[in-house]
């Protein structure tokens, strides 16, 4: 296993953020773990240090490939057991669960707060969702920069989830406290990305890293047909 691929798994065995382990290891923003964990970005023996430190484990662990990669961290395994919500929940085909739409938002504690002025809702059946309701949101697309794949008025449902896979990903992103949807590119380094859009009549914008919250991924389009 890579380096960047045992700092991926420790980080996700103890259940950190990209965001908490940047701050842990000395980096301002989640992007520049992304890179680092996609094999994007080095990393010097400084931070070798630093990041076996965060993650409880020796920098040789991390250095050295071949070492051991099921070593024994001292740590006890712990088993992930679904909630009855979540084993029975895609199972319910008759109910349907009201999502609030989103526009503008606060994030507080990592949680979306919905701040809009205008509230509106939609009803989504409940077998559409794969998971418990409390792991997606929805908003509404105000413009055309992502047409033909999602157009003004379209709701999307999305998955929510604080990380990129990989640069040029979509993703849906809280932008001076905006909900939009763009396709995200790194930009030299951590602190600063482009946002993207499908739509070449639409110019995209290099923006500072930290403007930007990534909320998830889109999951369903709901689109009227007139």
């Amino acid at each position: 296993m890579k380096v960047n691929e045992k700092i991926k798994d420790l980080r996700k065995q103890k259940g950190l953020s990209q965001q908490e382990l940047a701050e842990l290891v000395g980096f301002k923003t989640a992007s520049a773990i992304n890179k680092i964990e996609l094999g994007l970005r080095d990393i010097n023996q400084t931070k070798i240090k630093a990041f076996a430190a965060a993650l409880e484990v020796s920098p040789a662990y991390l250095f050295d490939d071949s070492e051991a990669e099921n070593a024994d961290f001292g740590k006890k395994e712990e088993k992930k057991v679904s909630s009855g919500a979540d084993k029975n929940f895609s199972n319910d085909t008759s109910s349907n669960i009201i999502f609030p739409i989103l526009y503008d938002i606060n994030i507080e504690n990592g949680e979306i707060i919905d701040i809009s002025r205008e509230k509106k809702s939609i009803e989504i059946p409940a077998a559409f969702l794969k998971s418990s309701p409390d792991n997606y949101a929805v908003l509404e697309v105000t413009d055309d920069s992502m047409a033909p794949d999602y157009r003004e008025g379209d709701r999307v449902i999305f998955k929510k989830n604080g990380e990129l896979e990989f640069s040029g990903q979509i993703a849906v992103i809280a932008y001076n406290r905006h909900l939009i949807i763009k396709r995200i590119y790194f930009v030299g380094n951590e602190e600063r990305i482009t946002l993207s859009s499908i739509n070449r009549f639409y110019p995209s914008e290099r923006v500072n890293a930290d403007r930007c919250t990534v909320l998830g991924t889109p999951y369903l389009v709901i689109r009227n047909i007139e």
